[in-house]
């Protein structure tokens, strides 16, 4: 069963991203109707669906020990046909993020430092034994 949540507005959630992706991301979200935000540590403690932008999600929260330095992208909003193209276009301006993930009605009250920290023990897990 998909888990639907409901915000419709398209938005795209970088964390810690390069410095070269930013002004890529913002281009292809302006051109896609597609809001865009860029936090760094500061944003740890906040809710994933403060930062994708619900309504009833608090945003005070701060997390100052052992941050994430992995880059994150979080996707709000996107229908499967919106999401590949997405992640076409992610591609075709080689923006190579290991760690993304959709908002869920699961993952909206983690605080983003427990959803990167999650999504790099996945992502270990299915990359153990590839070079």
């Amino acid at each position: 069963m998909k888990s639907r949540i409901g915000n419709a507005n398209k938005i795209l959630v970088g964390y810690q991203l390069k410095d070269t992706y930013v002004p890529a991301l913002m281009e292809l979200c302006r051109n896609e109707n597609i809001r865009f935000k860029s936090v760094g540590k500061e944003a740890l403690g906040i809710k994933v669906g403060n930062l994708a932008g619900f309504d009833g999600f608090d945003s005070e929260s701060v997390i100052k020990a052992d941050s994430p330095v992995d880059e994150c992208l979080i996707i709000s909003g996107f229908s499967s046909r919106d999401m590949n193209r997405l992640l076409s276009e992610l591609r075709k301006k080689e923006i190579k993020i290991d760690l993304k993930c959709v908002v869920t009605s699961h993952n909206q009250g983690w605080i983003l430092k427990d959803l990167i920290n999650e999504l790099k023990r996945e992502h270990e897990a299915m990359n153990k034994g590839k070079k």
